[in-house]
């Protein structure tokens, strides 16, 4: 088990704040200093397709400290080769966690948690569809990186 997924564990953070990774050099200050518990820098849907690798460049550039800070989180594209260099942006910011969106299968957190490998990064699925909720408990014991499930109530009730 990773110090990351130890630490989540031990203190699950009870509120979330969103900053799209374009504007995390402003904005993660103020999520900061808004008090909440976790805050997730959004590659994913917060991000247009056009600008994905600028915002890959603002998270590799962030350079977080481990000192006291809510737990900081990247939510990653899915999809190949997205998740490959988001996983990269992911490990070089310093943050604690990828949120892996819309996964189906424990070979997708799999090959994140391979991704990842010599980093201190937790996994963190999400629960976006049914087949995922079939396979709930194969997502959440695929790896010792897995720190917790989340879900995402948009996409699952869609």
């Amino acid at each position: 088990m990773t110090a990351a997924v130890a630490r989540l564990r031990a203190a699950p953070p009870r509120s979330w704040l969103f900053v799209p990774a374009l504007k995390a050099r402003e904005w993660l200050p103020k999520a900061i200093a808004a008090g909440a518990d976790a805050v997730i820098l959004d590659l994913e849907d917060a991000t247009a397709p056009s600008e994905k690798e600028r915002a890959r460049e603002v998270v590799r550039g962030l350079a977080l400290e481990k000192r006291e800070r809510p737990f900081i989180a990247v939510r990653v594209n899915g999809s190949p080769p997205a998740v490959e260099d988001d996983c990269a942006a992911a490990v070089a910011s310093g943050a604690d966690a990828v949120i892996l969106p819309k996964v189906e299968g424990t070979y997708q957190v799999r090959r994140a948690c391979a991704l990842l490998e010599g980093s201190d990064l937790a996994v963190l699925p999400m629960i976006e569809t049914a087949r995922a909720v079939l396979v709930a408990l194969d997502l959440a014991e695929a790896d010792e990186r897995v720190g917790s499930l989340m879900f995402g109530g948009g996409d699952l009730a869609a």
